[in-house]
């Protein structure tokens, strides 16, 4: 499957206002990830509904965005998802990586 092109397509229909739903319907989205170089400025926003923020996020995670897997956590959590098995191992393996970084580098500081 070619994400690279579902996550255009997507954030196309979002920038256009196909969905239709109200301002207070729909969730912001950054176009540009923060945590990837994006800024945090209306310019890099676009709106979707909750199901299709979800998505976006999965498709960046699946792109190799690893560390996007707490943000389809979080949309998760809002919309009382049980997450897929495969997002549940990713993300405790994040952890853990992030976990032994954490320590590594204060045990080198003693």
């Amino acid at each position: 499957m070619d994400y690279l092109t579902l996550h255009d397509e997507l954030l196309k229909k979002a920038q256009s206002g196909y969905w239709g739903y109200t301002s207070s319907e729909l969730e912001c989205h950054h176009i540009i990830p923060v945590s990837l170089g994006g800024r945090d400025t209306p310019s890099n926003w676009c709106y979707v509904p909750i199901r299709v923020h979800y998505l976006l996020h999965i498709i960046l995670v699946k792109l190799g965005h690893i560390d996007q897997v707490f943000a389809v956590e979080l949309i998760a959590r809002r919309m009382r998802l049980r997450l897929p098995g495969w997002i549940r191992r990713l993300l405790n393996r994040r952890r853990q990586q992030l976990y032994r970084e954490a320590n590594r580098s204060r045990l080198s500081e003693c």
